[in-house]
């Protein structure tokens, strides 16, 4: 069984249960799960509603649950799985190009450099339609652009109304400020003083945890040194992406065709929108927690634990990989493995080259 829109039927959320053998059940006075250990219920719902407790209830229980029907959140009884947009192979799959998909996930790289082309002009039109999957759905029915707009906005349209209902109502206006900015800050330093003129951090630092908690975006840590834990070396400072490429193309507002022509929007966006294709095929295709490194002179896009190692991530948005940020940081931190992603084929030397379009596939480690 599957039941959606869990956010709106709050007390539906909540008394949710997991017994032993994974099937979900209702409260304990009814002895579902003994009855019918055969029938799995999934439960699905935005995490904007999820997060926060409603201002209004004077019954909220201790972790920030509207508790007024009496039922608390089944803590550890229940299994939450993220759900992001498509990543770029599955954008591909839904688009029926398996075979482009399929060698994307084998690393054959011989067929990869023939394909080279055909990738490169797919990749295109995902920052265009992004991994929405209505967005996809409808590119597939109409092949317009427009039409995909149009999702997109209403996508934009139903989160700005979601956040009137589910943040906290002395912060709603300071979270859709932060939420708006996201194309004007996207990929660098994020600064207050872009949200309103004397702005601090103090005042905007909860509606910005409300926007990462909920899922809409993700805050992309500075880091002081490439060492384990990298938390212990984490700091104030940090970058935003969206959820989406699409839907950050929507809210950025250049036609399709600049993004389609290749050359003007990678001038025009300064490699931001890569960027943001990259972090989020990071998160939705692995377990990597992505930060970043910088001092005055250099910056590492991304930094990233795979097992017991730190591997600093270049992203570079067209085939001009001519850069001393990364030599720096070879020099100085002596990575054993360290990546440029750019629009050149794969190759492996000193510092391995892979192409945009492959980033992070679920199905294989990252090279």
């Amino acid at each position: 069984m599957f039941f959606d829109f869990t956010v709106s039927a709050v007390r539906a959320s909540m008394i949710l249960r997991i017994n032993s053998t994974f099937a979900v059940t209702v409260p304990e006075e009814d002895p579902f799960c003994e009855d019918r250990p055969d029938l799995h219920v999934i439960a699905a719902g935005s995490l904007l509603g999820l997060t926060y407790r409603d201002d209004l209830s004077d019954n909220v229980t201790g972790d920030g649950w509207n508790d007024r029907d009496g039922t608390g959140f089944p803590v550890g009884k229940v299994n939450m799985i993220p759900v992001y947009p498509f990543s770029f192979t599955e954008y591909l799959t839904a688009t029926g190009e398996y075979r482009l998909a399929e060698e994307i996930r084998n690393r054959n790289w011989t067929v990869l450099r023939d394909l080279h082309e055909a990738l490169v002009e797919k990749l295109r039109y995902y920052y265009v339609v992004g991994g929405m999957p209505e967005a996809v759905s409808v590119y597939l029915e109409t092949r317009n652009f427009i039409d995909v707009h149009a999702v997109h906005r209403e996508i934009l349209d139903g989160y700005r109304r979601d956040v009137s209902k589910h943040a906290p109502k002395a912060d709603v206006c300071k979270i859709e400020m932060c939420w708006m900015s996201v194309p004007v800050q996207l990929a660098k330093k994020f600064t207050y003083s872009t949200l309103r003129k004397g702005a601090r951090r103090s005042d905007f630092r909860d509606p910005l945890a409300w926007l990462e908690d909920a899922g809409l975006i993700y805050l992309n840590r500075r880091i002081t040194a490439p060492y384990l834990p990298l938390d212990a070396y984490s700091q104030k400072e940090f970058k935003v992406y969206a959820l989406d490429v699409g839907l950050l193309s929507t809210m950025s507002g250049p036609a399709p065709e600049v993004i389609l022509e290749g050359t003007r929007v990678f001038r025009e966006f300064k490699g931001a929108l890569t960027e943001q294709y990259v972090c989020q095929q990071m998160l939705a295709e692995t377990d990597f927690k992505p930060c970043y490194w910088s001092t005055s002179d250099s910056r590492i896009d991304f930094v990233f634990q795979k097992g017991m190692e730190v591997c600093p991530l270049e992203v570079k948005s067209g085939g001009n990989v001519r850069s001393q940020s990364l030599k720096s940081y070879i020099q100085r931190f002596r990575p054993v493995t360290a990546y440029r992603m750019s629009m050149l084929s794969y190759t492996e030397q000193e510092i391995t080259m892979v192409d945009t379009f492959i980033a992070f596939v679920k199905s294989w480690t990252f090279p």
